[in-house]
């Protein structure tokens, strides 16, 4: 999918940041090959960008196309759970299906992590896979795919209350917002054919 523009997803999640905000130092948490970074910085260069993942050889990817696009990011390899960053440092946290690589019992604890270096006021923006509504035979397909694609904490994130849970670690406001462009991000689907697949945006404000 996004053939035309590889980056179209991180745009449609970020059509749902708060307007009323500068989002002047930035993390991409669980960067991977620093996509995410890269095209936030391209369209924001006034940000300060930063980068963070556990895997040595995506950060040291993600280093060399951030140099590539000529774009300035802080690249570190770090346990997500653990981030050396100081406390009320960033403005704005994002990250891209994330969710689904984690047992639910330490999610909370990672949110609480993200709490703790964002600003008073500021935002956590991210996007996870969920269960197309009224569509058994998906449901079937896509824990089957789990599986299959050695997912295994995929069958409980999908159905997980993660708007709660970030209530729960002291986020102000923590909302899901179900995707509604499903056809612009993943490409055209023959007629009658249902959802291959859809999301929810979850905006979390400190």
């Amino acid at each position: 999918p996004n053939q035309l523009d590889p980056n179209k997803v991180y745009h449609l999640m970020w059509d749902h940041l708060p307007k009323d905000r500068d989002y002047k130092r930035v993390l991409d948490w669980g960067t991977g090959h620093g996509g995410g970074i890269v095209a936030w910085m391209q369209d924001h260069p006034e940000s300060e960008g930063y980068g963070v993942d556990i895997a040595a050889p995506c950060v040291k990817l993600a280093h060399v196309r951030a140099r590539e696009a000529g774009v300035p990011v802080k690249f570190s390899q770090q346990d997500i759970m653990t981030m050396d960053y100081e406390d009320n440092f960033f403005d704005m946290v994002f990250h891209m299906f994330m969710f689904h690589e984690f047992p639910q019992q330490v999610t909370p604890d990672l949110l609480k992590e993200v709490w703790r270096v964002l600003k008073p006021g500021g935002v956590f923006i991210g996007m996870e896979i969920a269960l197309v509504p009224d569509q058994p035979a998906h449901h079937v397909m896509q824990f089957s795919d789990a599986w299959l694609n050695n997912e295994p904490y995929m069958p409980a994130c999908v159905e997980a209350d993660y708007a709660a849970m970030g209530t729960s670690v002291g986020f102000s406001k923590s909302i899901a917002i179900k995707a509604t462009k499903n056809s612009e991000a993943i490409g055209p689907t023959a007629k009658d054919t249902p959802p291959k697949i859809t999301w929810n945006y979850y905006v979390m404000e400190k």
